[in-house]
């Protein structure tokens, strides 16, 4: 199966727990993410807020699948968050 998806640097790839057709794929010093539905094959983009700011291409899912964490990169500053 191929499924195109608007990331320039894709890194992290994650499944959740609670819905095994559902993804996430992250860029790596990006500010998109996808969230990718493998029954339908629909890609929705998501943006991170905020100039400056950037996923790390890592997160994990907590709570059986309820809530994703990201790993972020913030402002000019460049400090590193977990969000």
């Amino acid at each position: 199966m191929e499924i195109p998806i608007p990331l320039e640097f894709s890194h992290g790839c994650l499944f959740n727990p609670a819905r095994p057709e559902q993804i996430f794929i992250l860029e790596q010093d990006g500010p998109l993410a996808c969230e990718v539905n493998l029954q339908t094959k629909k890609v929705r983009a998501l943006r991170i807020e905020g100039e400056g700011n950037y996923f790390y291409g890592h997160g994990v899912f907590i709570r059986q699948g309820e809530l994703l964490l990201t790993t972020e990169v913030h402002g000019p500053e460049k400090k590193g968050k977990i969000v």
